[in-house]
């Protein structure tokens, strides 16, 4: 015998517990005899069954309990099963995971199984192609891509909508396909509709018989297996996690990027609560803006693309960040963002977080042409196109992106075109090199026939030099300066893919080029002595000029570079093991060129009057005097990188209960840098393992471990860990927790930097005196990794109604940073420092005195003196209104930063700075950032408001090293735009950035600049008009 005793029964049905009575009663009538003792269908029994043929089982089943059993299934294989249930429960579970269907005789003692009936797309065989996405839109995707099936998708709350799966690449049938994808959502199931619709809907709403179908569908009945010759195979899901896994990221899916009507990658990042702080576009001459999220500095975030790595922007090569600027909104399809956890699968050193930028793969033809401007300059001219084919083997996706960039100068705004800060209640920060210039004795004596030893130049009406005596003439120099650089770039993003057997050959192709041009405040005078033999120098005696030479073309820096970026992958099926391999290599080359520059020897000749002269003591000092102007100087540089990767993945346990998988890799990776003649070509290999484990129990509670080990060359090996939790303890909470381990490898700057000994004069407070002395700068070989340490806790909470609401609770730390430590800081630390503060011996006078020994040199090469720590709250809530006259999609994001300590130097003994609400030279990290969003949808309208306010913050003033009493306060910046589609295939979008045009608030973080380049930027208020056609 087969079975005797038993365990619990499983949920029946109503109409198969009547079905079993009528059986077993009817078959006493009939028979008058039970070939077995008369059993209850519900009563437990123990049960030990082989794996057999569905037939051989039912043909068993009906001599057991003398029931007549019709079978039509093939060769379906069931079992082996073993456990306790009712033979209700047995066969049910047996007859369903056969494919079966059940029907009673007109005669009521016969039970039939046949085959369920399966719409024909179950027999066809399609190439899909659905890239990592939101849950809802990989639905879509796989229903568009099923040739005419419907798949119908009751979404139960936004948090569902919003996950992350797949990716799905592989030739399967529709019904393969969905099982995959429904591997990852086990609280859904799906049920047929029709010959041509599938619904997918939470189980709990689907009949029980019909989640018994969808549930053997998926495997996760009896283990059912059916040969390959049958019209249907069970398939095992399978995918490539990202660092989403792991922690729960902030999306923007291409609805998010477009109805947010930003233009660049930075301005969208812009949006996010956890980004620290925001530098504008003219903050660097390149035009490059990094990611800044929890401030600890751009070269810390890890940027990916398509989850492959990038390397540092070769123009800003002393950052090591990527810019962001050199992939165009155009084609992106999503920005992942994780600001404090990332899965080791993409490397240990994401110490400030994450980005990962999902390239578009375009399935259709697009034309997109914006503009957008500001009063005065900073006019944004851009044009795209898109276009891509899908075949059953291959597709094709190509993005060619063209824009262009006027500059907006300092001239168009107040707070540059007069820098007398005197309005603010500061200082007045106009330059004393000024036009027209000044001139003062070189001995301090009075000037010839004047009452002073200096005075200011003025022009008069004919042309001609006066002198007011004891004034002085000041200029804002930067009216000269660019606040927007001229920026013009050429991009294209192609993308290929080919199916090879069970394997997917892929690869992706990253172009941009660009053109920026940077004008700069003009060269001055600097105190250089006006001979007595020039011309316009009517003293007789040799006298001292400052002044700008506003008559010269400004000094103008040029960089042209250019990004190129391939990556090669493939994909595929070994056994259990599922496999991926790519090869990504990199190179930027940037070129920079200064023009107008004045050559100092040149611009003393000129002053002297001996063989040429300058036009100095006039309204433009230098007008026609190009003579003066040094050759164009241009260097080069080069950044870059080649990575190999492979990886494993294999599903360990499946089980309904408990599932585990395990991930192995290995990363070979070669850097390379040329920074012009500075250094020497530069160049090291690493190598990485690494092996993450992923348990799931019950559904509810999944853990992952991981462990990565990194050996740069000429570097010691780091080894670093990673565990994450998520808990669902009821259907509306989740509990998520976090810790990573994480490491930075010194940039190749700060390691072979050439060291170079400057002479200078100094302050040295320990002697109140002024010194000479010599300062030595430059890299550091024996820099250490900077390592890290990052905690996260987070909580949840999503209704039915589409409220959603979530908090974080984050923590972070960093030492052994590399820092730059400046020569007052040194002299104000000494102590802390005796190896970089080098003293003479003191004098017995010097001993008397109590003062340390005269001041021989200061070294500020870099050092891992660095440590920051810094933690807080994220929280964010969401809604959606659906009324009569539209939806509305309110949005809030907080981040609350606690607690930002700093310091730049070693020891116990040296206190922390906090920068928590306090102005910094490094970036001002704010306690409260908010961010608010409105969205609108009616019919063909959609409006959206986005806004944007921080907290005060205390001013500072680096050069006096002192606190203002000033308290900074940003305005509240507003964004609205407004889109209508018009006909099928064109959408209209007008709107604008910063609408209420409140310049940045007073700051003396900056000096003469005015404002924290950090919080803020003079632009000003923005408007655009966006079209776009579907070809």
């Amino acid at each position: 015998m087969w079975g005797n005793g038993i365990m619990r029964s499983g949920p029946a049905q109503n109409f198969i517990g009547i079905l079993f009575a009528a059986l077993f009663l009817c078959g006493r009538c009939a028979n008058g005899a039970e070939s077995e003792p008369a059993l209850d269908p519900d009563e437990l029994v123990e049960w030990d069954l082989p794996r057999m043929r569905f037939y051989d089982f039912a043909q068993w089943f009906s001599r057991k309990y003398d029931i007549q059993v019709a079978v039509d299934t093939g060769n379906a294989y069931v079992g082996p099963m073993k456990g306790l249930m009712s033979p209700k429960e047995l066969w049910t579970r047996f007859a369903e995971a056969a494919c079966g269907t059940l029907k009673i005789h007109e005669s009521g003692i016969t039970y039939s199984v046949y085959p369920r009936e399966i719409p024909p797309l179950n027999d066809r065989l399609f190439k899909y192609r659905i890239p990592r996405d939101k849950f809802a839109n990989v639905i879509r995707n796989l229903s568009r891509q099923s040739n005419g099936l419907t798949i119908a998708y009751l979404s139960t709350s936004k948090e569902e909508e919003d996950t992350l799966v797949g990716p799905y690449n592989g030739r399967w049938s529709t019904l393969e396909a969905l099982t995959k994808i429904l591997a990852e959502k086990p609280e859904l199931t799906f049920r047929w509709v029709d010959q041509e619709m599938i619904s997918i809907e939470p189980k709990a709403n689907v009949p029980p018989e019909q989640d018994l179908v969808a549930r053997d569908l998926a495997g996760d009945i009896c283990r059912a297996t059916i040969p390959p010759s049958s019209s249907r195979m069970l398939v095992t899901a399978s995918r490539w996690p990202s660092f989403a896994d792991i922690t729960s990221p902030t999306i923007l899916d291409r609805r998010d990027i477009e109805e947010g009507g930003k233009d660049t990658l930075p301005e969208v990042l812009q949006q996010l609560s956890q980004t620290a702080f925001h530098r504008p576009l003219g903050y660097r001459a390149t035009g490059a803006q990094f990611a800044e999220l929890r401030g600890l500095g751009a070269q810390y975030v890890k940027v990916l693309i398509n989850g492959r790595p990038t390397f540092a922007s070769a123009g800003d090569f002393w950052e090591g960040a990527f810019d962001l600027n050199s992939v165009p909104l155009s084609a992106v399809e999503r920005i992942e963002v994780s600001p404090h956890a990332a899965s080791l699968v993409h490397g240990a050193d994401a110490i400030g977080g994450m980005v990962n930028i999902v390239l578009r793969e375009a399935d259709r033809q697009i034309a997109n042409v914006r503009y957008e401007g500001a009063e005065g300059g900073a006019g944004v001219t851009r044009g795209s196109v898109s276009a891509g084919i899908k075949t059953d083997d291959a597709l094709a996706s190509l993005v060619l992106d063209y824009s262009k960039t006027t500059s907006l100068l300092g001239s168009e705004r107040s707070r540059w075109a007069n820098q007398d800060f005197t309005r603010f209640g500061s200082v007045d920060n106009r330059s004393l090199f000024s036009t027209p210039p000044n001139v003062s004795t070189l001995d301090g004596s009075n000037l010839p026939g004047m009452s002073s030893p200096f005075a200011a130049v003025s022009i008069s009406n004919a042309g001609v030099p006066e002198f007011r005596a004891g004034e002085v003439n000041r200029t804002s120099l930067l009216a000269w300066q660019a606040i927007v650089p001229e920026i013009r770039r050429i991009s294209v993003s192609a993308i290929g893919e080919q199916n090879i057997g069970s394997s997917t050959f892929r690869t992706e192709f990253l172009l941009s080029d660009k053109s920026t041009s940077f004008q700069y405040s003009p060269e001055v005078i600097p105190q250089l002595v006006l001979g007595q033999d020039h011309p316009q120098n009517v003293f007789g005696i040799p006298v001292a000029v400052s002044g700008a030479l506003s008559g010269l073309p400004s000094p103008t820096q040029g960089i042209e570079s250019q990004l190129r970026r391939g990556v090669v992958q493939l994909t595929g099926d070994i056994a259990d093991w599922t496999y991926e391999t790519y090869v990504t290599h990199s190179t930027e080359r940037a070129a920079t060129t200064w023009t107008n520059a004045v050559d100092p020897f040149l611009l003393i000749e000129a002053l002297s009057g001996r063989t040429s002269t300058l036009n100095v003591l006039s309204a433009s000092p230098g007008k026609g005097n190009s003579n003066i102007l040094a050759p164009e100087q241009t260097s080069r540089y080069e950044h870059g990188g080649t990575q190999a990767t492979a990886r494993l993945r294999r599903q360990l346990i499946d089980l309904p209960a408990v599932s585990a998988t395990l991930d192995v890799g290995v990363d070979v990776k070669r850097e390379f840098a040329e920074y012009a003649n500075l250094t020497s070509d530069l160049a090291r290999n690493v190598m990485s393992e690494f092996a993450i484990a992923d348990l799931a129990l019950l559904g509810e509670l999944k853990t992952s471990f991981g462990v990565r080990r990194d050996d740069y060359e000429n570097l010691s090996p780091v080894t670093s860990y990673q565990y994450s939790t998520t808990w669902q303890p009821i259907r509306n909470v989740k509990v998520r927790a976090s810790y990573n381990d994480a490491f930075f490898a010194p940039l190749f700057i700060d390691l072979f930097f050439p060291r170079v000994a400057l002479p200078t004069e100094i302050f040295d407070p320990a002697r109140q005196e002024i010194a000479s002395t010599t300062i030595v700068t430059g890299g550091n070989p024996d820099l250490r990794p900077s390592v890290g340490r990052s905690f996260s806790i987070g909580f949840e909470f999503e209704d039915r109604g589409g409220l959603r609401a979530s908090i974080d609770f984050w923590r972070m730390t960093l030492r052994d940073r590399v820092s730059v430590v400046p020569p007052w800081t040194l002299l104000a630390n000494s102590a802390a420092l005796p190896d970089r503060v080098v003293r003479d011996s003191p004098t017995a006078e010097d001993i008397a005195t109590n003062r340390p020994g005269r001041l021989l040199s200061l070294d500020m090469t870099r050092a891992n003196f660095g440590e920051t720590d810094t933690r807080g709250i994220d929280a964010s809530v969401e809604s959606e209104l659906r009324t009569s006259v539209g939806s509305f999609r309110p949005r809030l994001d907080v981040t609350y930063t606690d607690r930002f300590r700093f310091t730049d130097l070693p020891g116990s003994n040296v206190p922390a700075r906090e920068r928590a609400g306090i102005a910094s030279e490094h970036g001002t990290i704010m306690q409260w950032r908010l961010r608010g969003s409105l969205a609108y949808e009616h019919r063909q309208w959609k409006a959206n408001i986005l806004a944007r306010r921080d907290s005060c913050y205390e001013d500072f003033n680096t050069t006096m090293g002192r606190f203002t009493g000033r308290s900074v306060c940003p305005a509240l910046a507003i964004d609205l735009n407004v889109s209508r589609k018009v006909g099928e295939h064109v959408d209209v979008m007008v709107g604008g950035s910063d609408l209420l045009n409140r310049s940045p608030p007073f700051s003396e973080i900056n000096g003469p600049v005015g404002f924290d380049f950090s919080q803020g930027d003079l632009v000003g208020r923005t408007l655009y008009l966006s079209v776009s056609g579907t070809l």
